[in-house]
C-alpha cells in the first residue's frame, strides 16, 4: 500500500486529470465500484478466515500454498480494494474542497448559506430603518391644547427632539 499524503493548498495537475476522468463517472456507477470493493472485503475476511482454520488444525501447508495464499490476499487487498477506496476518497477530496464542477456541493452551499446571511442583514436593516422612519414620524400635540399646533419628534432618541412648528394661527 503506498499512499503519498496530497499536500495543502492548491491540488496539482496529476489531481486535476484524475478529477477530469473521475467527473464523467456516474453516481451509480460510483455505488457499484463501492459494493464491488465491499464484496472483495468479504472475500479477502474468507481467505484470512480459511488460514486461521489450517494454521488452528496444526497442519502443516507447503511453502507454495502459503505463498499462494499470501500473494492471493495481497492483490485483492492492494490492487482490488485499496485502489477503489483510494480513487473515491481522491474523488471526495476534490468535491468537498470545492473544486470547480458540476458536482460541488461545497460551492453550492458557500453561495447559499452567503446568501442567507446577507438576507438575514437586510432585513435587520429594513427593520430599523422602519422603526427610525415610525418614531421620526410620531406626533404629540402642542402645550395650548390646539389642535393646530404640532411638534414634530425626530430621531428615537426622546432627548433629540426638536421643535419644527410651535407658531399658532391666532
Amino acid at each position: 500500500m503506498n499512499l503519498q499524503p496530497q499536500q495543502q493548498g492548491q491540488p496539482n495537475s496529476e489531481s486535476y486529470d484524475f478529477f477530469r476522468e473521475s467527473s464523467s463517472i456516474t453516481l451509480t456507477q460510483r455505488l457499484q465500484q463501492l459494493d464491488e470493493v465491499d464484496r472483495k472485503v468479504g472475500e479477502i475476511m474468507d481467505f484470512t478466515r480459511e488460514l486461521i482454520n489450517n494454521l488452528d488444525k496444526d497442519k502443516q501447508i507447503s511453502r507454495s500454498k502459503m505463498d499462494e495464499n499470501a500473494k492471493r490476499y495481497s492483490k485483492i487487498l492492494e490492487e482490488d480494494i485499496m485502489k477503489v477506496i483510494t480513487d473515491q476518497l481522491t474523488y471526495m477530496e476534490q468535491l468537498c474542497v470545492g473544486a470547480e464542477h458540476q458536482d460541488s456541493m461545497f460551492r453550492v452551499q458557500n453561495k447559499k448559506r452567503t446568501t442567507n446571511q446577507i438576507l438575514q442583514r437586510m432585513r435587520y436593516e429594513l427593520g430599523v430603518f422602519q422603526q427610525m422612519d415610525k418614531e421620526s414620524e410620531a406626533v404629540t400635540p402642542a402645550s395650548d391644547g390646539t389642535d393646530d399646533d404640532f411638534v414634530r419628534v425626530e430621531g428615537p432618541d426622546p432627548e433629540d427632539v426638536q421643535v419644527l412648528s410651535t407658531e399658532s394661527d391666532d
